[in-house]
């Protein structure tokens, strides 16, 4: 027979009042461990992380485009914007300016001009 005392804590996994025993170490561990993340969840962000990658380049890419292709255009805009002025600016006087001497040249110049044929 034993000679041993009896322990006040069960040796069972399970104390008496039916919860499960503490392990103590457990009681050591970090309350913040992180869990285990199985091989397969590994594998599977492996192959989603280079799509996910991927996509956003793309879309990146296509940001990039669509902002130089507005530049681009926004400039050309402005080119023209500038020629229209600079054409108001020298034609105006000659559509507008008749002098009483010379009224049939001066409408001729005029028509020429609105037409947009330069002399």
């Amino acid at each position: 027979m034993s000679t041993e005392p009896e322990s006040p804590v069960s040796s069972t996994p399970e104390s008496k009042a039916g919860s499960p025993a503490l392990d103590p170490a457990d009681a050591l561990a970090p309350a913040d461990k992180a869990p285990e993340v199985p091989a397969a969840a590994g594998a599977k962000r492996a192959k989603v992380l280079p799509l996910v990658l991927g996509g956003l380049c793309l879309v990146l890419a296509v940001v990039v485009a669509l902002l130089g292709w507005w530049a681009v255009s926004d400039r050309n805009t402005h080119k023209v914007d500038e020629a229209a002025v600079e054409a108001a600016r020298t034609r105006a006087p000659l559509v507008l300016s008749y002098s009483p001497a010379t009224v049939d040249q001066d409408i001729e110049t005029a028509r020429t001009q609105v037409a947009g044929i330069t002399t």
